[in-house]
């Protein structure tokens, strides 16, 4: 009996520690056994062939006021290599190349021949969406012969919505402050007061930096502030830093070209430093 009871606490404690285990997540697993088509160095043309080409849009809704993302490309090729393009609102145009893994290249190759091959796109009834993001997928094979897979919304569609999910790991989108202060990094001098520069400047480690000048006559040192955040809007450009442990920020009005920051009166407070030469 005592044996017995020994078994059943220990069985007790495994269902206990399997119940309160952390979820693990959820993956799509479903790939059919499709094979990647092995590419080599010898056949140029072939090894850098194009893929996939999909595109994203965003149908809303959108905060007008801000630098919201509107689309995306992406071209896959069976070498692995991506190209991304990305088009905010105010910010325009980001262009950037990464690789794809080993394990994700075949599984997204598996997941769009899986929908050549079964439409199941036929299933599902979009219309009552009226916002969020549209998708189109183009296939080509390795002679550059070109399917058009589909176009539309994704939701329930589960190889598609896998390649989405897979293709959106490599974006920038989580990057839009740093896409943000690329525009404005640099040295800006105020015309009105000599010697009196705030600065926009990033560390090798990637950590962004404003440097303000010093609002005192006894200490000539100026701020130097971790950036936290930078905000892109219509009219102005709004960047949060910390202060002695706390989040302040800064906004500045700014013409089209980005090189000058005026004051909400519109009165001119600093120019980009290049375009004083």
């Amino acid at each position: 009996m005592a044996r017995r009871m020994r078994l059943f606490s220990v069985l007790l404690c495994l269902a206990l520690i399997t119940g309160c285990s952390p979820e693990k997540p959820v993956t799509y697993d479903g790939f059919p056994n499709h094979t990647l088509p092995v590419t080599t160095a010898t056949d140029p043309a072939r090894a850098d062939a194009v893929m996939l080409k999909v595109r994203c849009t965003n149908e809303g809704p959108f905060d007008w006021d801000a630098d919201y993302w509107k689309e995306a490309e992406y071209i896959l090729h069976y070498d692995g290599r991506l190209e991304i393009t990305e088009k905010y609102s105010l910010s325009g145009e980001s262009k950037t190349v990464k690789k794809i893994d080993n394990v994700d290249l075949p599984d997204i190759y598996s997941s769009i021949i899986s929908v050549i091959e079964r439409e199941p796109y036929k299933e599902m009834d979009y219309s009552d969406y009226h916002d969020g993001s549209t998708w189109g997928f183009d296939y080509y094979d390795l002679n550059g012969k070109s399917k058009h897979v589909y176009s539309g919304y994704t939701d329930g569609i589960e190889d598609l919505e896998f390649i989405q999910k897979t293709l959106n790991k490599y974006t920038d989108k989580v990057q839009l402050p740093d896409r943000t202060f690329n525009l404005f990094e640099g040295d800006y001098f105020c015309p009105d007061k000599e010697g009196s520069f705030v600065k926009f400047r990033r560390d090798p480690d990637g950590t962004r930096y404003i440097i303000l000048p010093s609002q005192s006559s006894e200490n000539k040192e100026a701020a130097k502030l971790a950036v936290t955040d930078v905000r892109l809007e219509k009219d102005h450009v709004t960047f949060t830093y910390k202060k002695d442990g706390k989040p302040e920020s800064l906004s500045f009005k700014y013409s089209d070209d980005k090189n000058t920051l005026t004051d909400p009166n519109g009165e001119t407070k600093y120019v980009r430093k290049a375009q004083s030469a």
